[in-house]
């Protein structure tokens, strides 16, 4: 079995230097704690770390990332990071929906929005 899990795998044109996938997680970290997790996890063999980040204001938490050029800029960062460990980075698009409200979001004045209110 380790041999499968510790061999170098193609998705499409990428490849990955094993099958070792990290999951998104919510971590609530500021960045600068964020990227040094994110780091270890690399350094210690992960193949791909996905990371989750926040699509719009109103449908992001208030300690996420959420779509902006100053979140592409770290991103950016924290990709040229855990590359220096041969991983890649995926980013899992996240809106709250129902299960956001005022005062937690991005914008702590704003509603959250969800296709329907049930």
């Amino acid at each position: 079995m380790n041999d499968i899990v510790f061999t170098a795998q193609r998705i499409n044109k990428l490849t990955l230097k094993n099958r070792v996938i990290m999951t998104a997680m919510h971590l609530g970290y500021e960045f600068e704690k964020e990227k040094q997790f994110y780091s270890q996890c690399a350094e210690g063999g992960v193949a791909a770390i996905t990371t989750v980040m926040g699509v719009i204001p109103f449908g992001a938490y208030s300690n996420m990332l959420c779509a902006s050029e100053e979140t592409g800029k770290k991103l950016l960062e924290l990709s040229k990071t855990i590359h220096g460990f041969d991983s890649k980075l995926f980013v899992q698009l996240f809106c709250a929906g129902r299960n956001g409200r005022k005062g937690i979001m991005a914008e702590p004045e704003l509603e959250p929005l969800a296709p329907s209110p049930i």
